[in-house]
Order: C-alpha cells, then sequence, then structure tokens
C-alpha cells in the first residue's frame, strides 16, 4: 500500500495473492477496486464471480469480503478515497454534485475500469508530477458522475432518517471501539433482546456488533499508523491485549502486518 505525493487522502494497494483470503471486513473510506477475473466476492449477503470488465465500488462501512474460491493466484488494484478527496471530485463535476454515495457495489463497465487502470498504473510509478491531481480528478469524474447517486454525511454514511436502535448501536460502538463492550450494554442501548440484536445487527450491518467494533478497530489503527504512532502504542489505543493481538488480527482484515503496512507506504 502507498500514498502518492500531491493528492491528499488517496491511499493505493495494489496485491497479488496465492491462498489468503479476506475475511469479513470494512473501510472507513470509498473504495474502488479493480480485481482479477473469477475472484469470489461478497457483499450484503450475495456472493458475486468477478468477470475482467467489472468494478467493485464501496461505501465506507460496507462490510464485504473476497478471494479465490479454489486457492488459486488472485490479484487487484485498489483506491481508497477519504471524505474530503471524494468532496473534492465531486465539487470538480460541472455542475458540482452532492457528496456522492456509490449506487451499486458491482458496476460493469469496460471503458471506465480501463481508465482506472491506466490511472492505477501511472500512480504506481509514485513520482511527484504537478499534473497528477488534475488528471487524477479529471478521471474520477466519469465514475462518480455514471455510478453515483444521493448524499452522505461529513463521515461517508448514507443520509438516512433519524437514528434507528440498530443505527444507534452501530454509533455507539464507533465511538467507543477502543473499550470492552458487553453484549447486554448494546441490548440497553437498542432496546431489543441480546439475541435479538446480534441477529438484526447481521442482517443489516454484515457483521455481528463484536466483528464490527473489530473491524473499526483496524480503520482506526490503520490512521493511527498513517501518522506514525508505535505500533504497541497504537495497539494500546485502539483496545487490543498487546502488540501480537492487534498484529493478528490486522493481518486478518488487511492482508498485511502493522509493520509490513507501515514499511508499504
Amino acid at each position: 500500500m502507498w500514498r502518492v505525493e500531491g493528492i491528499d487522502g488517496l491511499e493505493l494497494k495494489h496485491a497479488e495473492f496465492s491462498t489468503f483470503r479476506f475475511g469479513r471486513h470494512l473501510h472507513a473510506s470509498h473504495v474502488i477496486s479493480l480485481p482479477s477475473p473469477s475472484i469470489h466476492f461478497k457483499v450484503s449477503g450475495q456472493y458475486y464471480q468477478m468477470e475482467s470488465d467489472q468494478i467493485i465500488l464501496l461505501n465506507p462501512g460496507e462490510v464485504h469480503e473476497m478471494g479465490s474460491p479454489h486457492h488459486f493466484s488472485w490479484s487487484f488494484r485498489c483506491f481508497y478515497l477519504d471524505s474530503t478527496l471524494m468532496r473534492a471530485v465531486a465539487d470538480s463535476c460541472s455542475p458540482a454534485v452532492p457528496l456522492p454515495r456509490f449506487s451499486r457495489s458491482i458496476v460493469r463497465d469496460s471503458h471506465i475500469r480501463q481508465v482506472l487502470l491506466y490511472l492505477h498504473q501511472r500512480l504506481d510509478r509514485n513520482r511527484f508530477d504537478s499534473n497528477l491531481k488534475r488528471d487524477f480528478l479529471n478521471q474520477m469524474r466519469p465514475l462518480i458522475k455514471t455510478h453515483c447517486v444521493g448524499e452522505v454525511d461529513k463521515t461517508g454514511h448514507a443520509v438516512e432518517k433519524p437514528a434507528s436502535c440498530l443505527d444507534q448501536v452501530r454509533i455507539f460502538l464507533e465511538d467507543h471501539y477502543s473499550e470492552n463492550i458487553c453484549l447486554e450494554k448494546l441490548s440497553d442501548i437498542a432496546g431489543i433482546s441480546p439475541f435479538h440484536l446480534l441477529r438484526c445487527f447481521k442482517e443489516k450491518f454484515g457483521l455481528p456488533p463484536n466483528e464490527f467494533q473489530n473491524a473499526i478497530r483496524i480503520q482506526r489503527a490503520r490512521s493511527f499508523l498513517n501518522r506514525g504512532d508505535a505500533i504497541i502504542d497504537v495497539a494500546m489505543k485502539t483496545g487490543f491485549s498487546d502488540q501480537s493481538h492487534l498484529t493478528r488480527v490486522y493481518k486478518k482484515y488487511i492482508g498485511l502486518t502493522p509493520g509490513q503496512y507501515r514499511n508499504s507506504n
């Protein structure tokens, strides 16, 4: 994974795997992924077998998983855009569009995919270019105009009706991610039984509350690593028992250890 000088809020990844599979996880950013054909991708409870002209588009907080179904080699290229950069892309459109939310998780668009592939390969060179941000915005605009809809709030979540009891639990977990939180506490917040909460929360967000909290911890850990915090300090700040615990969970969600992730930036 790496970042590009001159384009704040952008992180990129190019990875190749043989046996590794990403379990259920989420991202705090918008994700644009260009996977190799035939990999299996699951989002919102539905499996897809990816094809060569398809693009994966994820909004912040969408739980997903992917990997090769038969342990074949596979690869992908990813753009991770924070809400500020997404705002910049939206503002650059003519006319400007509301802060966008991807309308579908899987889209078939061979032309835009090719444009994004070329852009990612160019950014892979990681050399400073004064025109790079302008070109990035120009080449992202068609995707935003074609495959986005609606508006999201400042954190990237969809603008919706007042929070439901499940949203209140999600917000509590996001605000208290580093704490040890028992199911009974969440049940009290939601006003429903623990069993009912487990079933409904997983149906809505794709993960049970404890795994959702871990996913939030990993995203916060990623931010702390990006600003240069020591790995042991990151473990303590994000609620892991020690550095080894953070390393195990981080590898599961990101595909890299915290040290490998830091060295790749």
